[in-house]
């Protein structure tokens, strides 16, 4: 064994056995082993930690460097579980540090966790344009003995990997090597290094990315994504032991509201990015006296096929409707509009619209995310901006600018072009970082990716399979082009509504009397679960009056989801 790879043994050794001051000698001897594996080659999993996007999709379409990413994770979990610690779901997201310029340093003591005082200094090489230069690594006291950590260091183009246990002594340097473009110097010299910090080990944070993708597949995963939610952002979901209860077709009314959860990963992530109760949200609408259910939805990308064909924006007969959720272990609350809104739907135009200009449109992938990036702060915690701009860049190198449905280019390059103007036709994030220096070269307001993204969704624009509608956006387009908010001129972007914004509006009848079969209350307001195997505890529903350009601007982020300004 070679000076470096002992000292990246002694380094792994420690950055393992932070993790728990319980293991034996023998398992942290493992602990070391496995990490020096890992950080040996970080360059076959370190995008995809940073990426879980690009893994996802890798793995959908059977890509074998995400093959064998997904075989390092679980490999970390099951000897993380052999150990006797727990991974938890989402805890391999970096935490931010900070920017590390050229010629500036970056102080990174409270972030990083295992010594006192840490600084970071970054030289740009002058005299070699492809040196990438070196960093000046300043330690200060452990905080333990047994302990270590691990920075990245990020540009778009790639990141590199500082294991901060490989410097002997407290001052210390570490050449970066080559500059992989002079697009990645040029992004340094603009915007510096973004730093980040894997607060849970190599390991440990490979074993939580398999412990997220198990959300997705594989048995028990209702259960376990029951648990993600209670334990993790705090929704408490009790078992729903009760026989369905189906309101008569001839009962309902179009512009009534479905507001539905499925516990298969998918509507979770929703869940914990909206900090709502639901995932997915479909509408009744009768057309010629028949009631339908109409919803914009998609096939699971995982293959798992719960809900028969077609796809994207469909029309069900109600009854079937319910036969198929039940099946598709969906839990469902039925809210009918209040009386108010009830007269204000035009059902003959909503007819119209739904038939004229939505019936067989595909699944608006193109505003999922959009819809609720309203501001820079609506990450949820410890994801950030500058993270958002890594993993977008890594996601986009991973799938070499693929253009399927579910692909950086379909979620989010799609939209920036939208949003940068009808002049661009960008194909990769890279693309789209050159057209946000062009607006600064001539001397617009500089604007960031992130303050991009927060621009609002505009329901007029088209993209080239037609207009953009995932489902709570639909359901939102539905009554708005219904009338049901003339009284406020129609002026509000169904587009930027997720499911929690929508059940959140004043528009349903609450005050009616809930049978004690279906009855679930939150927030002391009651209303009718039919079917599930989880209550669906709507925090908030039917509490904010609708006002124009409502949900364009709100700040809600994950532990609180508090919703700021009142009137965003």
């Amino acid at each position: 064994m070679g000076r470096l790879q002992l000292l990246a043994f002694v380094a792994a050794l420690g950055v393992l056995a932070s993790t728990s001051a319980a293991l034996t000698k023998a398992d942290r001897l493992k602990d070391g082993l496995l990490a020096n594996a890992l950080l040996s080659k970080p360059d076959e999993w370190i995008d995809y930690l940073i990426s879980p996007f690009g893994l996802v999709e890798g793995l959908i379409h059977s890509d074998m460097n995400a093959k064998n990413a997904f075989a390092l994770a679980e490999r970390a979990a099951a000897h993380v579980k052999q150990v006797g610690r727990s991974a938890k779901p989402f805890k391999f997201i970096p935490q931010t540090v900070g920017q590390l310029k050229p010629g500036q340093s970056l102080d990174a003591s409270g972030a990083v966790g295992c010594w006192k005082n840490v600084t970071l200094a970054y030289s740009m090489s002058s005299a070699d344009a492809a040196d990438a230069g070196r960093v000046e690594v300043h330690l200060g006291d452990k905080t333990t003995l047994m302990c270590g950590d691990v920075v990245v260091l990020a540009t778009r183009s790639r990141v590199r990997v500082l294991v901060l246990d490989e410097f002997i002594s407290k001052k210390a340097y570490k050449s970066l090597g080559k500059w992989v473009s002079d697009a990645e110097r040029q992004d340094v010299r603009m915007s510096g290094f973004r730093v980040f910090y894997l607060q849970d080990g190599v390991v440990d944070s490979l074993a939580s990315l398999f412990e997220t993708l198990s959300l997705f597949i594989g048995p028990g995963m209702a259960s376990r994504n029951a648990e993600f939610i209670s334990s993790e952002m705090q929704i408490p979901m009790r078992k729903f032991d009760r026989s369905p209860t189906i309101p008569p077709a001839e009962s309902v009314h179009s512009g009534d509201y479905l507001a539905i959860a499925r516990f298969d990963g998918l509507d979770p992530l929703v869940m914990f990015g909206t900090g709502g109760s639901t995932g997915h949200t479909a509408a009744i609408l009768r057309v010629n006296g028949t009631a339908y259910v109409v919803e914009s939805t998609d096939v699971d990308p995982f293959g798992k096929a719960y809900w028969p064909p077609p796809y994207g924006i469909i029309i069900t007969e109600y009854n079937r409707w319910m036969e198929l959720a039940q099946k598709a272990q969906y839990s469902v609350v039925y809210l009918p509009l209040n009386e108010k809104r009830r007269s204000m739907f035009n059902e003959a135009k909503a007819v119209d619209w739904f038939f004229g200009k939505m019936k067989g449109l595909p699944y608006g992938y193109h505003i999922f995310l959009y819809s609720f990036v309203d501001t820079l702060k609506n990450w949820p915690v410890p994801v950030s901006a500058e993270l958002v701009e890594i993993a977008l860049n890594a996601w986009d190198r991973l799938t070499h600018s693929a253009e399927g449905k579910v692909s950086v280019y379909s979620l989010i390059i799609e939209g920036l072009n939208k949003r940068l103007g009808n002049k661009a036709a960008c194909k990769t994030m890279a693309c789209i970082a050159n057209e946000l220096v062009a607006t600064k070269a001539s001397e617009q307001p500089y604007m960031s990716l992130a303050e991009l993204m927060a621009q609002p969704e505009q329901d007029e624009w088209q993209y080239p399979d037609g207009y953009s509608r995932m489902c709570s956006a639909f359901v939102m387009d539905l009554l708005k082009n219904a009338g049901v908010f003339a009284d406020i001129d129609g002026e509000i972007n169904a587009s930027e509504h997720t499911p929690k914004d929508s059940y959140q509006i004043q528009m349903f009848d609450t005050d009616s009397q809930v049978p004690s079969s279906c009855k679930v209350c939150a927030s002391g307001t009651c209303y009718c679960q039919l079917f599930g195997a989880y209550e669906l505890p709507l925090y908030g529903v039917n509490s904010i009056p609708p006002y124009k350009h409502m949900n364009e601007r709100c700040a809600c982020r994950f532990p609180t989801y508090a919703r700021s300004p009142s009137q965003c």
